[in-house]
C-alpha cells in the first residue's frame, strides 16, 4: 500500500503536491479551530455555572449574618428574614441542579433527600 502512495505522489507535479500539502494543513487548521470553539463553549458554560454557584454561596453567607442576628436579638423580624432567605437558598439550588447536565436519576433523588433533611426547622413566632 505505502509503495502504490508513494509512486501516486512521485508522480504528481510539484505545483499539485504543494496544493495537497496546504490544503492538508489547512484542513487540520480547521479542525483544530473547531476544537477550539467547541472547547471555548464548555468554558463559558462552566464560567456560567461557577457564577450561579457563587452567588449560592454568598446567599448562604447573607442568611448567616442574618442568624447570628437572630440569635443576638431573638426579633421576629430576623427570623422571618431568616426563614425567607433559606427558601430563597433551597430554589436557587434545586434549580441550579435541574440544569446540570449528566445528573443521573439517583444522584438527583440522594439529593432530594439531602435537601429535605436540611431544610431549616420552621420558626414558631410568638405574639
Amino acid at each position: 500500500m505505502w509503495t502504490v502512495l508513494q509512486r501516486r505522489l512521485a508522480s504528481l507535479s510539484t505545483a499539485k503536491k504543494l496544493a495537497l500539502g496546504f490544503g492538508v494543513v489547512l484542513s487540520l487548521t480547521l479542525l483544530v479551530a473547531a476544537t477550539g470553539f467547541s472547547a471555548l463553549r464548555d468554558v463559558a458554560g462552566s464560567a456560567d455555572l461557577l457564577e450561579r454557584m457563587s452567588a449560592i454561596g454568598s446567599q448562604v453567607q447573607r442568611m448567616r449574618r442574618s442568624e447570628q442576628e437572630f440569635a443576638l436579638t431573638g426579633d421576629v423580624q430576623h427570623a422571618k428574614h431568616l426563614h425567607e432567605q433559606a427558601q430563597a437558598i433551597l430554589d436557587s439550588s434545586a434549580a441550579l441542579q435541574a440544569e446540570l447536565p449528566g445528573r443521573s436519576a439517583r444522584c438527583s433523588r440522594r439529593q432530594a433527600r439531602r435537601s429535605a433533611s436540611t431544610r431549616p426547622p420552621s420558626i414558631v413566632m410568638s405574639s
